[in-house]
């Protein structure tokens, strides 16, 4: 009798290790590689606002670039690694409903002391080749390995239409980093 009642328990124990035991395992290899091709971009650079000069609408009859105000907006990249030999740089951010080469005002339409008819054009290091809010132009410039870099930027007013209502502007550009 001992016999009968060993042998229903050991059966059952059988049964449930072969679904204990039913499973898969994997081993996943992860890899990366580390660069030192690389900066950080200054905490005061990466979050600054820019002051653009004060323009009298006398200056804003004709649609185009406000040629006498180009300011200057400086991106000091710092901690260059040793092989930080170029950046490529990329805009992006809204752009203006009249001329999509210009960033647009993003203060609110309707917002009272809004200016409208005027945008930003944000230039690359050269002062001369427009970035654009749809970032169909990128900037590669070379970087000097091991040390801190400064690019500067450019930004100046541009106008729309032969109307502009004085007031206010504010406009954001994105900008991105891609190493080489």
């Amino acid at each position: 009798m001992k016999l009968l009642a060993v042998f229903p328990a050991i059966f059952l124990f059988g049964q449930m290790t072969g679904a204990l035991a039913a499973g898969d395992t994997a081993a996943i290899t992860l890899a990366g590689r580390v660069l030192a091709n690389t900066c950080t971009i200054d905490s005061g650079s990466a979050t600054q606002v820019i002051t653009l000069p004060t323009i009298s609408d006398r200056d804003t009859k004709v649609t185009g670039a406000v040629d006498h105000v180009l300011t200057e907006v400086p991106i000091i990249l710092r901690n260059c690694g040793a092989a930080a030999t170029s950046v490529v740089v990329n805009t992006s951010g809204k752009a203006n409903g009249e001329n999509y080469n210009m960033f647009d005002n993003t203060i609110d339409a309707g917002s009272e002391g809004r200016a409208t008819g005027i945008g930003i054009y944000f230039y690359q290091t050269n002062g001369s080749n427009l970035l654009f809010p749809d970032g169909r132009r990128a900037e590669t410039i070379q970087l000097t390995p091991s040390v801190d870099n400064t690019l500067t930027f450019y930004a100046t007013y541009g106008i729309t239409t032969a109307s502009v209502t004085p007031g206010n502007i504010s406009a954001v550009v994105n900008m991105t980093f891609d190493y080489q």
